[in-house]
């Protein structure tokens, strides 16, 4: 004699079922684990949507024409600093907002501190750096792999093998735009975590604002 379900065996009625839902005459015996898990399976399918939009967001904004140089030249009293294509940069990635708008800030703030150096040349001189790389202190990870969490956020980790890096061209001139100085620099600093730094634990870009000070240093002093 052929039996037959009480209720349709579809994919629908067994995932209602499993998640604690009443199928038709069935009363699903998952009910107070279902709805736990039902709610974690909510958060995390709403987590993963906004991480793919966000990611796939910020992959559009960093997408370039291809007439588009992405050459970005601040300028700042007596600085003027042409920074290269950022995406070919070693290593100036953000965890939490796209590569542009990471690089457009952090550019910004080593022109605002390399003309803060720059102000103590005498009157009528300028300076002006022609960027080619850029490698940042540390390493952006997930903080799961970096063993501080369970989540897959990221964060830049820094360690002593990931060390800041950078290259450039420079030229110093006075008044008369008679030049002064010039040359290449391809800075790195091996000690970055052991070595003097002036600066606060908190304050962005310190390790590379530290070798742009020593290399300052060295340039007034030749």
């Amino acid at each position: 004699m052929r039996r037959y379900l009480p209720v349709k065996f579809t994919f629908e009625n067994v995932t209602r079922f499993f998640i604690g839902e009443r199928v038709g005459p069935l009363t699903s015996p998952f009910t107070s684990l279902g709805r736990k898990f039902s709610t974690q399976l909510a958060q995390w399918v709403l987590g993963t949507t906004l991480l793919s939009l966000s990611t796939v967001a910020l992959a559009n904004e960093d997408k370039a024409s291809p007439d588009e140089t992405n050459v970005h030249i601040v300028e700042i009293d007596n600085v003027s600093v042409a920074w290269g294509d950022y995406r070919e940069f070693t290593d100036i990635r953000s965890p939490n907002s796209s590569k542009k708008r990471f690089a457009k800030h952090t550019f910004e703030r080593l022109t605002k501190y390399i003309a803060k150096l720059a102000s103590d040349l005498p009157e009528g001189q300028s300076l002006t750096l022609s960027v080619t790389n850029l490698d940042l202190a540390g390493r952006v990870l997930p903080l799961s792999f970096a063993g501080l969490g369970n989540n897959m956020s990221e964060q830049r980790i820094i360690k002593r093998i990931d060390i800041p890096r950078m290259s450039f061209s420079y030229t110093l001139v006075d008044a008369s735009g008679a030049t002064l100085k010039e040359g290449e620099a391809n800075l790195k600093d091996m000690n970055f975590m052991e070595r003097h730094n002036p600066f606060f634990r908190s304050e962005a870009l310190k390790y590379e604002k530290n070798m742009l000070r020593q290399w300052f240093t060295a340039l007034e002093n030749s």
